[in-house]
């Protein structure tokens, strides 16, 4: 629905919302809303697991359907510097809309949910973490943001199967910030 009221507010395509207004403010070069039309030079293939734990190609996706709720293509590279143009140098949003987006909801009777405004923050191993993920057809996604370290981990998996991103992302923040080891 977002995308759609976008699109009717502000008369450009979705996709060109995004180059104009979020991708080129934040500085990123290699983002891009994912259509099946155009090709882009290095764009990764998806896999899925297949009969006898083998992986295969995922199934096609058309990306009108998931439209706004996903089929963002980007790089490594550049969700680092999304995240750093979102959080620590708050490019985006002004910092009292930032801090609403970051604010966890509470429920009727009181109790703070972990998910806020499209984000989750958390604490992990004593540290607070503003993180997403993502998945979609072949492709998964996990980016975590330790505010007062100042570290971004980021996770980009081209398979649905069998590592989870969180699993790597879990990891990655437990060595870097010298956590201690969860049990399983």
């Amino acid at each position: 629905m977002l995308g759609l009221i976008i699109e009717e507010v502000t008369g450009m395509t979705y996709a060109d919302y995004l180059n104009e207004h979020i991708f080129a403010k934040a500085g990123l070069s290699n983002t891009y809303y994912c259509d099946n039309q155009e090709i882009h030079k290095r764009e990764a293939t998806g896999y899925t697991v297949g009969p006898d734990t083998q992986l295969v190609r995922a199934a096609y996706i058309d990306h009108v359907w998931p439209y706004a709720a996903g089929s963002l293509c980007s790089t490594l590279e550049d969700l680092i510097t999304w995240n750093q143009a979102m959080h620590r140098d708050q490019k985006l949003l002004q910092p009292d809309t930032y801090q609403w987006l970051i604010k966890p909801a509470k429920l009727n009777d009181g109790t703070s949910l972990r998910y806020t405004m499209g984000l989750i923050r958390d604490t992990i191993g004593g540290y607070i973490v503003i993180h997403h993920g993502g998945g979609i057809n072949g492709f998964v996604s996990d980016v975590r943001y330790f505010p007062e370290e100042d570290v971004t981990i980021v996770a980009l998996i081209n398979t649905t199967g069998p590592v989870r991103a969180t699993a790597l992302t879990d990891t990655i923040s437990r060595m870097v910030l010298d956590m201690a080891p969860t049990k399983h």
